[in-house]
């Protein structure tokens, strides 16, 4: 027997059948009756792709994929989807029913800061607010105009408080209300309703007495009966570490300082003092 390459596959070629068809292939294995050699079998294309196409179909089975895993897949996924917009919406419905205590519709509000080097003296920033004030209420359509340190809902500052006819208390132990410096048109300005007693007015800049008004929280924190009982309207409270004693001369309604939370409570409203170097201006139109 030739020995060489081709002397061998000629000997396989001529000894072996091999099998030819389009829908066959062969390969090399053992059998029974021909150990140790070479054989050829036939296989059924068919079959062979049959179980091809199986194989990846239980696999994606078995990954919880397909159609139908698809389909579950998409549905949990709006189901998500329309959670989040319906909880949003009524989010928004709730929103637009909550009453922030005072009338944001038709309002204009900005902030002006003050020139250090040209407004040096209490004198002179608050004869430019005077002025601000008098010219926004000569605009044609504007009903009110007032200043303010701080607008609702943009933050606000705490300070002690307590009746002036009790014995006086360590600051740290008296109640705390929100303490916000206006003009006397304000609440008119931003519509917030007078349950009790009057607004301040010009007359309460020059006069000698200090007045404050005070919403209805801080009127139940010290007169639970309220709106019974006794009136807060004429009653004294100390307000911060001032030992002069304030006399209230209205009760407006609640303020929110967010949409999210009740009201504050306890609100107490003074005169603006020594005017800052800056301010708030409000704006309201006759509608």
């Amino acid at each position: 027997m030739d020995l060489t390459p081709r002397g061998i596959l000629t000997h396989l070629y001529l000894n072996r059948p091999i099998y030819a068809r389009t829908s066959s292939y062969g390969h090399f294995g053992r059998t029974p009756d021909n150990e140790g050699g070479f054989s050829w079998e036939k296989t059924d294309l068919a079959d062979v792709l049959r179980a091809s196409g199986e194989a990846p179909a239980r696999a994606g089975s078995r990954l919880g994929l397909g159609t139908r895993g698809a389909l579950v897949v998409g549905q949990v996924a709006l189901s998500i989807v329309l959670l989040i917009g319906a909880t949003l919406l009524e989010s928004l419905a709730h929103l637009r029913h909550v009453n922030p205590g005072f009338e944001p519709a038709n309002l204009l509000t900005m902030q002006i800061p003050l020139s250090p080097s040209r407004y040096d003296t209490d004198q002179k920033k608050a004869a430019f607010f005077d002025e601000l004030v008098r010219r926004v209420e000569s605009v044609p359509g504007v009903r009110n105009a007032a200043v303010t340190l701080t607008l609702p809902m943009t933050g606000f500052a705490r300070t002690p408080v307590q009746l002036a006819d009790q014995p006086p208390a360590k600051l740290n132990e008296r109640r705390l209300g929100i303490i916000q410096f206006i003009t006397p048109a304000y609440f008119r300005t931003l519509k917030i309703p007078l349950r009790r007693g009057r607004e301040f007015t010009s007359r309460d800049i020059l006069g000698a007495a200090l007045v404050a008004i005070i919403n209805e929280s801080l009127a139940r924190r010290f007169w639970p009966a309220y709106p019974n009982g006794q009136d807060p309207v004429g009653q004294r409270i100390l307000i911060g570490a001032s030992p002069q004693p304030v006399e209230i001369v209205g009760i407006v309604a609640d303020l929110r300082q967010s949409l999210e939370s009740d009201p504050r409570p306890g609100n107490v409203s003074s005169l603006l003092p020594d005017p800052a170097g800056f301010g708030h201006v409000c704006g309201s139109d006759r509608r």
